[in-house]
């Protein structure tokens, strides 16, 4: 399926996450709510999960727009009462399309999506339907949030599946994953068990947090639900949790349901020293073009960015001239340059351009 281009959130906006119940997330934003897999009634899910080891997170109304998420239809994701209750008046439930009409049928202003496209929301955010995969064959998704200058990932209550690579290709890296970790085995009437988990277990979350190049680990849907023998969870979750993650260099996140998990500042838009790298080698590649090099020059058609014979510069005069020359055609100048700095570009040829300082971007500032 073809991907969908959408205008990306407003940058300079900062974003407060707050872990719920079991999956449930809360995002809020510009004074904007977005729920997650909100969950606040525990009556349906007794015959399966059981009853809950303790209370679930209240979910309040607040002033302003709250919108809500779905990834799937399952009790345990999806609380049409709760949702009923405290969405606003102009709050839509985004899903994908294939369970819009089961949505509708619960009396809830519901719009479908389709994979890969993404949607903006009010002022700011927008969210991007993603694959997963549900254990016994429903339609499931994971959600992307951007909000502001950050990402976000959900994973509802996602089995391992071959789309890791996909996803963390479109966005790249996301600053927090909130991804189910009790590696469930799940017995359910009418299907043939099969011992498998219906979940990510903790080390399938640890090595997906590494895949999406998650800044921070966040597990979610553990610990709250165990009803042996119809569903039970992996037993020391957090310990294999902690083993995983210290062994594939992931930052972990264990926090209580109801605490706020971060508040992201915005970020600062400060160029990076690859991005100049990136400039300079493209402005270098560039003069390649509009020079052709001496015949006997083991690269035809290369030049130095004079305009000489691509060979080492012999007086450091020259060296300096080149390297004014190939700063003055970039956009941006990060720096005061200092001496000169050799790249090879292949086939034996030289390209002099200047050393700059730069400073690289500030990592996320995540305050408790």
């Amino acid at each position: 399926m073809d991907r969908c281009d959408a205008p990306r959130g407003r940058v300079g906006t900062p974003v407060r996450i707050r872990r719920l119940s079991w999956a449930g997330t809360e995002i809020t934003t510009g004074g904007q709510r977005l729920l997650i897999d909100a969950l606040n009634t525990a009556a349906p899910l007794g015959g399966f999960l059981g009853l809950p080891r303790w209370p679930l997170v209240e979910i309040e109304e607040i002033p302003g727009r709250t919108d809500a998420l779905v990834t799937h239809i399952h009790p345990d994701h999806f609380d049409p009462d709760t949702l009923r209750r405290v969405l606003s008046d102009d709050g839509v439930v985004h899903c994908h399309q294939p369970i819009v009409p089961i949505l509708r049928a619960a009396g809830l202003l519901t719009h479908g999506v389709e994979l890969w496209c993404p949607l903006a929301i009010g002022d700011g955010t927008e969210v991007t339907a993603v694959p997963a995969v549900d254990w016994r064959g429903d339609d499931q998704v994971s959600w992307v949030v951007r909000a502001g200058d950050r990402q976000v990932f959900h994973g509802g209550d996602t089995i391992w599946h071959g789309s890791w690579w996909a996803i963390a290709k479109r966005f790249r890296r996301f600053d927090c994953a909130f991804l189910p970790v009790n590696g469930v085995i799940a017995v359910l009437p009418n299907f043939a068990p099969s011992g498998l988990p219906a979940t990510l277990t903790p080390h399938q979350a640890v090595i997906a947090a590494r895949l999406l190049h998650a800044d921070t680990l966040c597990p979610i849907h553990y610990g709250q639900f165990n009803n042996p023998p119809v569903y039970v969870e992996q037993p020391n979750v957090e310990g294999e949790l902690r083993t995983a993650a210290a062994r594939e260099g992931v930052h972990l996140s264990l926090i209580p349901d109801g605490a706020t998990f971060l508040t992201l500042s915005p970020r600062k838009s400060k160029i990076s020293c690859r991005r100049v790298l990136l400039l300079r080698l493209r402005t270098a590649m560039a003069s390649r073009r509009h020079h052709d090099g001496p015949a006997d020059h083991p690269c035809p058609g290369t030049a130095r960015l004079d305009g000489r014979a691509a060979s080492r510069p012999h007086h450091r005069h020259d060296r300096v001239r080149a390297g004014r020359q190939a700063d003055a055609r970039l956009p941006y100048r990060a720096g005061p340059s200092r001496g000169d700095s050799l790249i090879g570009a292949g086939c034996g040829q030289r390209l002099w351009l200047p050393l700059v300082r730069v400073r690289t971007p500030n990592q996320p500032q995540y305050t408790r």
